[in-house]
Order: structure tokens, then sequence, then C-alpha cells
């Protein structure tokens, strides 16, 4: 949290100085070049989260160097957001959240076939973890404020979707020879195990969201804004039944098995989230206007 607060008075001293270069009048202020500050009727905006760059700079002054540590831009989960002005103070805005990643992991264990022959044998075994993380939402928004800080509500509808996936590849070869191959303990089951996920679906989730949202958007640059909002969430989530393939040895004989692990289930929330349970406080983006 410190660090969030450090980064933000940074950014906010840099913008006062930035600002210093405007001016207004009593209607809608411009710059001394006198262009408009802010967004008419028919111009466009699209913008990003604006919380890692924020974060970025803010570690650029603020010492971070000096820890060995290296200064990164870590973008990961994000959300794109665009609108259209109706007219000076209404706008129609879409959202899109993306937070898709497919992660590979490996580990050597023991070859349990040359084993006896070469103690140091080993083969390889896989996992991969898929994520498909996807959310939109369309809204509406109004304006009110003075100068270039401006007050903003509305109401949004959204769709989230999320599912995980993992699959497995294994170097030992479970026979009716060896009905316990050696193996790597991703999941607890033991380096023995006498059955073997070979892939696990952790349920569909999707969620239909009703918003009522607020905030405040601050343009330090004609036609450029930072913002901030927060809203509370009507959620409907439905969870799709989780299931797994395994293989195992019965009788002597191998076989590959399902397992539904987890019923189906829905239910509503009130949530000040949506998409990423991480955001509970809010969000923060940067808008460029055209």
């Amino acid at each position: 949290m410190k660090k969030y607060i450090l980064s933000l008075l940074t950014c906010a001293i840099a913008l006062s100085a930035t600002a210093q270069e405007e001016t207004s009048t009593s209607n809608a202020p411009v710059s001394k070049k006198g262009k408009a500050i802010l967004p008419a009727a028919g111009d466009i905006a699209v913008g990003v989260d604006a919380l890692p760059y924020i974060n970025f700079a803010g570690n650029m002054f603020n010492g971070y160097g000096t820890t060995g540590a290296q200064n990164t831009l870590n973008v990961g989960s994000t959300t794109i957001y665009g609108k259209y002005y109706l007219s000076s103070d209404a706008a129609v805005r879409v959202e899109l959240y993306l937070n898709n990643s497919k992660d590979q992991n490996t580990a050597y264990v023991q070859d349990d076939n040359q084993v006896d022959d070469n103690p140091d044998a080993q083969v390889e075994d896989l996992q991969i973890i898929n994520r498909n993380d996807v959310g939109i939402g369309v809204g509406f928004q109004k304006y009110r404020g003075y100068d270039r800080l401006r007050g903003t509500y509305g109401a949004v509808l959204s769709y989230y979707r999320f599912r995980n996936v993992t699959e497995y590849t294994w170097g030992n070869q479970m026979n009716d020879v060896n009905s316990t191959p050696t193996s790597t303990n991703w999941y607890g089951a033991g380096t023995q195990p006498a059955s073997r996920d070979l892939m696990v679906d952790n349920d569909l989730t999707q969620t239909f969201s009703l918003g009522l949202i607020g905030g405040v958007e601050y343009f330090f640059l004609p036609k450029v804004c930072i913002g901030g909002e927060a809203g509370i969430y009507l959620n409907y989530t439905m969870n799709s039944q989780a299931d797994k393939t395994y293989e195992t040895i019965e009788q002597g004989i191998y076989r590959e098995k399902d397992l539904a692990t987890s019923p189906e289930d829905n239910f509503f929330s009130l949530t000040t989230q949506v998409y990423d349970a991480a955001r509970v406080a809010g969000r923060l983006y940067i808008l460029f206007h055209f």
C-alpha cells in the first residue's frame, strides 16, 4: 500500500507541473495554444489500466534500484477501455479484460526402466496449465465537474468467463509391470502414486453483472486524462461441473477413467469488483481522446 501511495504522489506532482502550462475559461478549459482540454460530442477515447505504469514510474524516483532488484513493467492482467462521447458530458463505454496464459512446468524423475543399469538415468514429467480469463462490459456514463477535474457516474453490464485446465504428460509409463511409476509430486499424490491425473478441468465459470460506478478524471494534457473508479456489482454466477481424467491399474489392466470432482452450481453475489478479484478497491486508468 505504501508503494502505491508513493507512486501516486510522484505522478501527481509530475501531472501538476504539466498542468501549469494550461489555462481555462469560465465555460471550458483550453491550453495556452487554444486547444480544448475536455472531450466533445463525437470524440472517441481508448485507454488501459494505469497502475502498472504508475508503479513503474514511481519506482524510477523512489530508489527502487538501490535494493538490487530490477525495475520492470509488469502489465499482467489488464483492461482495455473505449468510449464514444454522445455529448461533452455523456458517453457510452466498452471494456475488454484479458488474462490468458499458458504455463509449462517440467521436472526430472528417475527413469524406472533404466535405474538398475544406470541409477542416474532420468525422464521428464510435463505439466501444462491453461488459463482462459476474459471479460467484456458495456455501459453509459455521465460527467460533471470544474476545469480539468470531472466526476463521473453511470451503469455497466458485463460478462466474465474463466476456465482453468491442467494437463499432465508423464515420463515413466504406467502399466501392469510398473503400476506405481516414479512421478513428480505435482499435486500432493506422492512420488509413486497408484493413479495419476492426465487432465483436470476446474469447471467453467460464467458471471453476468450489473454495476453502478462512480469516479473522477483529471485531464493533465489536452484530451488526455488519468482516472479512477469504483463500483458495486450485482452478479449471477454459473459454475459448470468440474472433472478430471486419470490413469490407474485395475486387476492388472491399464485404464483411463473420468471422475466428476465437484457439481455445477449457480448463485447471486454483491461485490465491489468485476473480472479481477484483486481489484476490490477500484481501478485506475489512462485515456486518450481523439
